[in-house]
């Protein structure tokens, strides 16, 4: 992976992180007294996993259109390893589903690629 490719990935996951940040600002003003703090947890987990797949169709089908299957799983890896400072989210016993957004990073590339690269 080159450079380019390299501060591209970077540069979106910053992105998400912004947008988990502000995700969770809604979670906590706005919804969690509304549904629940468990209830508007899952609903939060759930727009950010929306947000991970919207940041992945755009930076592969607009910017990293040349990356190969194999790249495209590598920038997935390097935004769950950006991402994996959050542990105390990852305990699914007990409620928190944090480790979904992950999972969608680390497929989000592959899977919004629409040129066909899946089975490459």
């Amino acid at each position: 992976m080159d450079k380019s490719t390299l501060r591209k990935a970077v540069g979106a996951w910053l992105f998400l992180l912004i947008a988990a940040v502000l995700n969770s600002v809604i979670r906590t003003a706005f919804l969690s007294p509304q549904m629940g703090e468990q209830t508007s947890y899952v609903v939060s987990t759930l727009i950010l996993m929306i947000a991970v797949l919207i940041c992945s169709w755009v930076l592969v089908n607009r910017f990293l259109r040349h990356c190969a299957t194999r790249d495209l799983f590598v920038i997935g890896l390097l935004w769950v390893v950006l991402s994996a400072s959050l542990l105390q989210d990852y305990n699914l016993l007990s409620g928190r589903i944090w480790i979904l957004v992950l999972l969608t990073e680390l497929i989000g590339p592959w899977f919004m690629a629409s040129d066909g690269r899946k089975g490459a």
